[in-house]
């Protein structure tokens, strides 16, 4: 990726919670996801099954956090929303979540989902490393856990792309 600068660079975002095992990562077929990558690399919606039983894919990497730890700004921003994907329908998607826009990345989105309490709200400037909110259970979700999602800028829905995690 090409960051503003114009330095061709990997992205690496600080783990959120340090020492907290990864889980479901970019990339991995499921049977609870509703978008996937078709033939030519686009992310789109719509299931497809799959002789396995799975219908889509995970377009980001989840962390087996405990209910309420700690989860802080893997990267700085600008935080765009804070709050509940659906406020009518508390179990959709990422439930409570943060979406930022990540400093020196050409616009780049980080939503942060399945938050048990945020810490920060739309408008907010985060530092690297900032605390966020509390790990929880929202959202389509089968277990205490964070997820994580890097996209490009754009309409919904927006291509995820791959990262990896640093520990500080």
């Amino acid at each position: 990726m090409t960051t503003t600068d114009g330095i061709n660079r990997a992205i690496l975002l600080l783990h959120p919670c340090k020492g907290v095992p990864l889980g479901k990562g970019f990339g991995v077929w499921g049977p609870r996801w509703r978008y996937h990558f078709d033939e030519s690399g686009k992310w789109v919606k719509g299931q497809v099954r799959r002789p396995s039983g799975m219908c889509g894919q995970h377009g980001g990497q989840d962390i087996m956090a405990p209910m309420r730890t700690a989860l802080v700004a893997p990267g700085a921003g600008l935080v765009l929303e804070a709050g509940w994907q659906d406020p009518k329908n508390k179990f959709v998607g990422y439930g409570l979540r943060t979406i930022i826009q990540l400093d020196g990345t050409g616009g780049l989105l980080l939503t942060g989902g399945h938050f048990s309490e945020l810490m920060v709200q739309k408008g907010d400037v985060v530092a690297r490393g900032q605390l966020l909110g509390l790990s929880g259970n929202t959202g389509n979700s089968v277990g205490p856990h964070s997820h994580w999602q890097l996209e490009k800028p754009g309409p919904y829905p927006r291509e995820p792309i791959p990262f990896e995690f640093v520990e500080a």
